[in-house]
């Protein structure tokens, strides 16, 4: 449940303390590689980490790790003030319209579409999958349960719980457990990196979805929203977000970039 009107934050109030106590409050996921927290030393590395530390450098003030959220409770945080931002960032959804600030696109995430690769069923493509005889693989709460009930209504569903791992709806596929699955390519790379061959991409060259990857802030927030996105702009057009995409990517293309707002 959203917290009320009374106990939200006042529009701006975590940019104008940001400014005033120099330092960036962060709620986070843990979800590779956009933020991995290394479990010994307690370290944040990773896309989003890389990202909102090059923000907080250029606003010369000190990220503290306020909190660990999932997907589904962060908004709440955001809304009641515990945090300042989402430091892993999020890509948009129509379900975030009217409870987020959104920033401009920092990079783009493309959504895939995992099966066995002896599976030949799937000859009429995605349309396919609306079949009671198929099963899908989807995480409560998530895009691939969004994109289950919205896009393949009779196929049957095998369902786990929000707090699971994505490996293991990709793993549900693998053992036969449901047919299909839908994940980033980021994910799907790496669960096929530590599982080779174990399943294909059969959405490699058209994603199923394409969405924006951005830094959420509360409803109201617009100086934070602006700072942003001037920081981002900066980071896009020095080369800055293409080295950080290109160091955690290895060699293995995961994400779409940001084509650049200029001609020369």
């Amino acid at each position: 449940m959203l917290a009320p009107l009374s106990a939200q934050a006042k529009d701006n109030a975590a940019f104008d303390r940001i400014m005033a106590k120099r330092e960036l409050r962060c709620g986070y996921v843990n979800y590779p590689p956009l933020l991995a927290k290394d479990p010994n030393t307690g370290e944040f590395s990773g896309i989003g980490v890389d990202i909102m530390k090059r923000v907080a450098e250029t606003l010369d003030v000190k990220i503290v790790w306020a909190e660990e959220v999932t997907w589904a409770t962060y908004i709440e945080g955001l809304r009641s003030n515990r945090y300042d931002a989402l430091c892993t960032l999020d890509f948009f959804l129509p379900a975030y319209a009217g409870k987020l600030e959104i920033t401009d696109p920092v990079f783009y995430t493309g959504i895939g579409v995992y099966k066995r690769p002896n599976d030949s069923r799937f000859k009429e493509g995605f349309r396919s999958f609306n079949n009671k005889d198929i099963s899908i693989s989807a995480i409560d709460g998530s895009l691939s349960m969004m994109i289950k009930n919205s896009d393949y209504p009779e196929a049957k569903l095998v369902s786990m719980p929000n707090t699971t791992d994505y490996s293991f709806i990709l793993s549900n596929v693998v053992t036969k457990k449901a047919d299909v699955t839908f994940v980033e390519r980021s994910v799907g790379n790496d669960f096929l990196k530590k599982n080779p061959s174990a399943l294909i991409n059969i959405a490699e060259k058209k994603p199923l979805r394409i969405y924006p990857y951005f830094i959420p802030t509360a409803i109201g927030e617009t100086k934070l929203k602006s700072t942003f996105d001037g920081i981002v702009s900066l980071m896009l057009n020095n080369g800055e977000i293409d080295a950080i995409l290109d160091k955690y990517e290895q060699g293995t293309p995961s994400f779409y970039r940001v084509t650049k707002g200029y001609q020369q």
